[in-house]
């Protein structure tokens, strides 16, 4: 490698603490030329623990001594801001270069991370959702067994009425039942067994929906239906 030779008028034109470690890694260069390794040695000591260098200058020089007097490869590292032997300045020009890979599995490493908790986030809706079906399912069963038992407790109740009205009236279960269906024989005309043949018709219905909604794995949203 050639020497670097700095200037006079250059050396002249920076500070007094620049001047003097231009001039010593200057002087180490100069008596490793002339062969006075002993005192290149010297200057290379004070030279190797040099830091928060910024002149490119005075950085290839003492690279030069440094190189010099020991046989092998000193790089100035900016990042760690000091000198690094042949080994040292090996395993930082890897770090740097792996740096870009290193990014990558990061980035990698954090979207699979966000992907498991999509996954894990979607499994919870589903079991919500499933739970939420067939919880409507069960109302809509419940809704149609309860319906049927109205109807079997005004049929009863009837029969019971026509044997003997005033134990069917007295019948606290009766009792209810006329009072929502009417007496047998009311003068108040109501078709309430058909409204209550509609609802359980209706809770049918939903329970179908419900059924086939679960099975079809679809939402069905009333507003896109066309009835007639």
């Amino acid at each position: 490698m050639k020497a670097l030779t700095i200037p006079v008028l250059m050396l002249a034109a920076l500070p007094a603490f620049a001047q003097t470690s231009f001039s010593i890694a200057q002087s180490c260069v100069d008596q490793i030329e002339d062969g006075n390794m002993d005192g290149a040695a010297l200057l290379a000591e004070e030279i190797r623990v040099w830091k928060n260098l910024f002149s490119p200058n005075l950085i290839e020089l003492a690279e030069q001594c440094l190189s010099g007097t020991t046989n092998e490869e000193w790089r100035y590292s900016t990042i760690q801001s000091k000198f690094l032997s042949g080994e040292e300045a090996i395993a930082e020009q890897e770090f740097i270069a792996n740096a870009a890979k290193r990014r990558e599995e990061r980035k990698q490493a954090e979207a699979e991370r966000q992907n498991g908790i999509m996954e894990r986030l979607c499994t919870i809706e589903k079991i919500e959702t499933a739970i939420s079906k067939f919880n409507t399912g069960l109302n809509e069963v419940l809704e149609a067994r309860s319906r049927e038992v109205e109807i079997m407790t005004r049929m009863v109740c009837e029969k019971v009425y026509l044997l003997d009205k005033d134990a069917a009236i007295l019948d606290p279960v009766c009792n209810a039942a006329f009072r929502k269906s009417g007496l047998p024989d009311s003068q108040y005309e109501l078709d309430i067994m058909s409204l209550i043949s509609l609802e359980i018709k209706l809770a049918e219905a939903k329970l179908d929906l419900a059924i086939f909604v679960g099975l079809d794995n679809k939402n069905i949203d009333p507003e896109d239906t066309n009835c007639s």
